[in-house]
């Protein structure tokens, strides 16, 4: 009997031991796609070229540092005499969920955004409808205001 004992909590204590080496847990969510979308139209409607070049993939903030990015929309400003820029999103962006077939990354997600501009130079309001590429950046270069991954915009 004391062998079957021995043999019976022998057992309990391998699935004890297998089912905390096992994953339950679901993954963590991924960071929110409409929400990276919407801080980067905020600081663009601001004119805050530092966190919208901060927010775009390593790619885009190479090639637009945010002195060429905030010389770039001068000229845009000056030009058309626009005196306001609000970018807003259109409709709701696709929020991939988090899974191993998608590692290391997930396909880009198209955001739909509007940009009205007010100008001196017109009699009304101009409406341009546009569409951000978001990338997923695992790599958190350049890091993201939490310091985690990050949605960043593809910006060509």
């Amino acid at each position: 009997m004391n062998h079957l004992r021995s043999w019976i909590a022998a057992g309990a204590a391998a699935l004890l031991l297998a089912s905390a080496c096992s994953p339950t847990d679901d993954p963590a969510p991924l960071p929110s796609t409409a929400a990276a979308a919407d801080r980067f139209l905020e600081a663009w409607s601001e004119g805050d070229m530092a966190t919208v070049s901060e927010m775009m993939s390593v790619d885009s903030a190479t090639e637009w540092p945010v002195e060429r990015l905030d010389r770039w929309w001068q000229r845009r400003l000056d030009e058309g005499a626009i005196t306001e820029a609000v970018f807003t999103r259109e409709g709701e962006p696709e929020q991939p969920s988090p899974s191993e077939e998608a590692t290391p990354g997930y396909p880009p997600v198209e955001v739909g955004y509007r940009v009205t501009y007010s100008s001196d130079a017109a009699a009304g309001d101009v409406l341009f409808d546009g569409t951000l590429r978001l990338v997923f950046d695992a790599e958190q270069t350049p890091a993201s205001p939490d310091g985690g991954e990050r949605w960043a915009v593809a910006w060509e």
